[in-house]
């Protein structure tokens, strides 16, 4: 696979389930942006997704503080 799933979801997690069919579906012009937002860049590399370096993965967001509400953690968010 070229999207690894980790650090709290497994390939039949249902949230990645959703991600993977969220990308196979996403129109053709929507994916600049989306790249933009997971990579920082507009384009994939030679060789696409499995040039990534580090590959791209899906992670489960841990809170940090005891405070934070349970929408906060249902955001998605990337390291560039």
């Amino acid at each position: 696979d070229l999207i690894k799933p980790d650090h709290g979801y497994s390939a039949s997690s249902q949230a990645y389930e959703h991600f993977l069919r969220f990308l196979v579906e996403m129109p053709a012009a929507d994916r600049p942006a989306f790249l933009t937002w997971a990579t920082g860049a507009r384009r994939l590399p030679l060789g696409g997704l499995a040039a990534l370096q580090p590959p791209m993965s899906l992670n489960q967001k841990k809170p940090l503080t005891s405070d934070q509400s349970p929408d906060e953690m249902g955001l998605p968010s990337v390291m560039t």
